[in-house]
């Protein structure tokens, strides 16, 4: 697992923050967290059959960490910044293992087409025997 401890902020809670950078995906909805900016992209809700944009059509939306929403954009003419911060992305999406982004919807649902184990491997039926929890 990677990170940061956050054993530093517990000793001291005025502590300066010391992890700078996150990356976020999810269903190739994604965002990079980077020394106060919060630039974000989403493809649209999981399991959505209307059909995410291409890649090659993204569009970020980018807030501070002051700002409590990423619908209100605060850098259409900084995009010198915007730049960066999506090539920042791309570079920790790749020393992270996130690369490539898979943008199929309801085929990432379906472990036969997306390619990994199903946990039913091909059963029609499970028995569930008192006491079995989740």
């Amino acid at each position: 697992m990677e990170g940061v401890s956050m054993a530093y902020a517990f000793e001291d809670a005025k502590a300066k923050d010391r992890h700078l950078t996150n990356t976020f995906e999810i269903f190739c909805n994604r965002a990079i967290y980077h020394d106060g900016w919060l630039p974000a992209q989403s493809q649209g809700a999981v399991g959505s059959q209307d059909g995410a944009a291409s890649f090659d059509q993204d569009h970020w939306n980018c807030t501070t960490s002051s700002m409590t929403s990423v619908s209100r954009p605060t850098w259409q003419r900084n995009t010198r910044e915007a730049e960066e911060l999506q090539a920042l992305f791309l570079k920790e999406a790749l020393k992270y293992s996130v690369l490539p982004l898979d943008d199929r919807s309801l085929e990432r649902l379906n472990p036969k087409l997306a390619g990994r184990p199903d946990l039913m491997g091909g059963r029609t039926s499970l028995t569930v025997y008192e006491g079995m929890t989740e």
